[in-house]
């Protein structure tokens, strides 16, 4: 009796954010990388190499690129194949991983806990903010995580049945998860970590070998081509051979607590798991601690590889986060004296802040996060002639990348960075002569990054260009011919 109102509960809970979750995909506002890796996986399925027309000079990306997230760009590129180019088209693939992952999580409850724990760890998870939008947005975060989490559940099923052939989809989903992101590497580490702690050393060396055969096919397009991958490596904007020097994996694990305490978008979920970690500890209940073992490695491992502290690269270790916090709700609701436990108190205040910040997230973004990008870009590209050579927010590639000769604003910034020059209204007007762009487009955001109010369209002045009109937020200027008419 007692389970069944906790299980209504708890399904009502569940199924009325899976609404607001739902309710968000429709016109939920572009995110700039979206437009960025929809690029890549554009040409990956229009020409079969991996290229870019908006940082055209930049790295030599218009040539090719060689330094990107290979599985989550041909994911990309495969459903780009099935539905035609569209925002939504590369969506799906962050959709379906988030489905999938909930399929696991389900999976992983009815084995170890219960349908309950099931519902309350999909709660506390899809209401992270961090879920809740990337989720929808086309980024690797999603499919990465669902790679992991496959590779976790394989593993445990080894360890239940010891039957082989789960050790080595286990490797191969944790080598895939690197192979779609090389943050995916992580999961060798703690799928090693968890076979190093029961003593599986033999097992040990024959997931490594499967993870790291699978994880090398990230090198499938460098033969040939050894000194740009290089080079794009050393200077990758995100800064990706940062880590060339010894100790900084060092440095980056003692910086790790900028990532998972950094906003309150995950300071609760971080905290809530701490907290279920050292209470699962002091109760010794052993069923969790491959679950421990696993996402501790996890965060260890993205603690030594990654000097970049972005909150949203903790989404690959959420899964474990959740199930683990909803595991010590469930412990509380099967024994009520422990709320009185000064940590089981605190665990329940951070729960309810979690919960408000999630809908206050989520409620927001219903309001305010709703953009029809695709019939702004149309809209704004009506006054410009096709083929037309034009500057602009890279956002505007939905849907006109095949109908201009697009050269973004942000891979501009770069371009002037990169030659030592700030990113000014000077600059950006010179570049756009040397590039014989006849055409820019700027919205509120660039604006403000130039100096100027971004509600002010009388701030915006580019020598050589005249203003042609002005479309919502954004402002067209065209290039004037010389004095001389030539």
């Amino acid at each position: 009796m007692k389970d069944d109102k906790q299980r209504i509960i708890s399904m009502a809970i569940f199924l009325f954010v899976l609404l607001l979750f739902l309710a968000n995909i429709p016109g939920l506002y572009v995110d700039i990388d979206e437009a960025w890796l929809g690029e890549q996986a554009h040409f990956l399925s229009q020409d079969g190499i991996v290229r870019s027309e908006m940082f055209d000079g930049f790295l030599h990306y218009d040539e090719r690129i060689l330094v990107y997230h290979k599985g989550f760009i041909l994911a990309g590129a495969v459903f780009l194949k099935i539905f035609g180019f569209g925002l939504f088209s590369l969506r799906i693939v962050s959709l379906l991983s988030l489905a999938f992952i909930f399929i696991l999580m389900f999976r992983i409850c009815r084995r170890y806990y219960d349908t309950i724990t099931f519902l309350c760890s999909a709660v506390i998870f899809l209401l992270c903010p961090l879920i809740f939008r990337n989720s929808i947005l086309y980024r690797p975060e999603l499919l990465v995580a669902l790679l992991g989490l496959l590779s976790f559940t394989c593993l445990k099923i080894f360890l239940d049945w010891g039957n082989n052939r789960w050790l080595i989809i286990s490797g191969l989903m944790a080598g895939l998860a690197a192979f779609s992101h090389l943050n995916g590497l992580i999961f060798i580490g703690a799928g090693g970590a968890v076979l190093a702690y029961r003593r599986q050393w033999s097992k040990l060396i024959i997931f490594g070998v499967a993870s790291f055969a699978i994880s090398m096919f990230y090198f499938y397009d460098v033969p040939g081509h050894w000194e740009l991958f290089k080079y794009q490596f050393s200077n990758d904007p995100s800064n990706a051979g940062e880590n060339a020097a010894l100790y900084k994996p060092v440095l980056n694990l003692l910086n790790e607590h900028k990532r998972l305490f950094r906003k309150p978008e995950i300071i609760c979920i971080t905290t809530l798991f701490a907290i279920s970690l050292i209470q699962s500890l002091r109760d010794k209940r052993r069923f969790n601690y491959d679950f421990i073992i696993y996402s501790l490695a996890a965060v260890l491992f993205m603690g030594l590889l990654n000097h970049n502290k972005t909150t949203k690269y903790a989404i690959l270790y959420f899964p474990y986060f959740a199930l683990l916090a909803a595991d010590n709700i469930r412990h509380l609701w099967n024994n009520p004296r422990l709320i009185r436990c000064p940590l089981q108190i605190l665990f329940m205040l951070i729960l309810g802040a979690s919960t408000v910040v999630g809908l206050e997230f989520a409620g927001r973004l219903l309001l305010t996060g709703k953009e029809n990008l695709e019939e702004i870009n149309r809209a704004v590209c009506a006054h410009i002639p096709e083929n037309s050579r034009v500057l602009a927010p890279i956002q505007i590639m939905f849907n006109e990348i095949d109908n201009y000769r697009i050269l973004g604003l942000h891979p501009a910034r770069l371009l002037l960075k990169y030659d030592g020059q700030p990113f000014t209204l000077e600059n950006l007007c010179g570049l756009a002569r040397e590039k014989d762009v006849k055409y820019i487009i700027i919205d509120s955001e660039y604006r403000k990054q130039l100096g100027c109010n971004g509600n002010d369209f009388s701030c915006f002045k580019c020598p050589g260009f005249e203003p042609l009109a002005v479309v919502d937020y954004h402002q067209i200027f065209v290039r004037t011919p010389p004095a001389n008419g030539n």
